[in-house]
């Protein structure tokens, strides 16, 4: 597409493409990478004929905060009235003045994005995988938002009228205040906040594969074990202990199992395995020992990393 639009520019539109995705290559590749450790695949997390919308609910939808957007005062993504206008100046731009190769990849970039989140392109979803990644198709419209935003800078830049960007900025503003009052008020004791075992996700879908039984109520411990425990220090990601055993005993952390999970006796690697709920576990002998539970970088991870991280000195060479 770059090289139909903007032979001349080609190569510099090319190789900061590449840039763009090794600079974040250390998200995107384990996203892909790693997709098969947890149970997306086996779902349906959303009714896809649902969350696909008419063409006139893009461009403006009757604001509401419900989860499904079909609904009465359901969710309601839409690229707005400032999109609507923004997306019009960018073609009379175009017809008027000098073609710029950039502002056309960005109005076909846009229409695409738009298009996705519409009932017309139902039979793509249906062709695709990415239904089952992406979820919900209307999530393509933060690329419509980024786009838009970039698209009005382009304009402003080209028209060089000095009004235009205080405009932008007016009509940005006045066309959104009215979605900023909230449908009504919350005022939760923090009990309900501390004790509250919800998931983040919408039907666990990015557990992972290996737990069969998932938790019903919150553990009364991090570290599980008959034996004498004294010293649990607890952080976000890595967990110490002194275990005294008169015999030889399984120890459960509870925290679900992921590649790079290790668990240490003093500077000894000790093998760790996870239960039917997925859960950290390991054997200790009898006797004294300092534990040192931590995630670390997996080799995957880390080699996904650098290729960042070179990227990043590419970038600034």
């Amino acid at each position: 597409l770059g090289l139909v639009i903007a032979p001349k520019h080609f190569r510099n539109l090319a190789v900061f493409t590449i840039l763009g995705f090794l600079l974040s290559a250390f998200f995107w590749i384990p996203s892909l990478f790693e997709l098969k450790l947890v149970k997306l695949a086996q779902y349906n997390i959303s009714d896809l004929p649902a969350h696909l919308l008419s063409f006139p609910d893009v461009i403006f939808h009757t604001w509401g905060y419900g989860p499904d957007p079909s609904a009465y005062k359901g969710l309601a993504p839409q690229i707005g009235l400032m999109g609507v206008f923004t997306l019009a100046l960018s073609f009379v731009t175009i017809l008027k003045t000098k073609m710029n190769a950039f502002l056309i990849l960005l109005i076909i970039t846009n229409i695409v994005s738009i298009f996705l989140t519409t009932k017309y392109s139902s039979e793509f979803w249906n062709l695709t995988q990415l239904a089952k990644t992406i979820q919900f198709p209307w999530r393509l419209l933060y690329i419509n938002m980024f786009i838009t935003a970039l698209t009005a800078t382009v304009v402003v830049s080209i028209i060089k009228n000095r009004y235009l960007p205080y405009f932008f900025i007016f009509a940005a503003i006045t066309t959104t205040i009215a979605y900023s009052k909230p449908a009504n008020f919350v005022n939760y004791e923090d009990s309900f906040y501390s004790t509250n075992e919800d998931t983040t996700t919408v039907q666990n879908e990015y557990i992972p594969v290996w737990v069969n039984n998932l938790q019903s109520t919150r553990a009364d411990s991090k570290i599980i074990t008959d034996s004498e425990v004294s010293d649990v220090k607890i952080q976000n990601s890595k967990y110490s202990a002194k275990i005294k055993s008169d015999n030889e005993i399984n120890v459960i952390l509870n925290t679900v199992y992921f590649p790079g999970w290790k668990v240490k006796d003093g500077k000894s690697n000790v093998a760790i395995g996870y239960n039917d709920s997925g859960l950290i576990t390991f054997n200790l002998k009898k006797g004294e020992h300092n534990i040192n539970a931590y995630y670390g970088k997996s080799t995957f991870h880390l080699v996904t990393e650098i290729i960042s991280l070179l990227a990043l000195a590419v970038l600034f060479g």
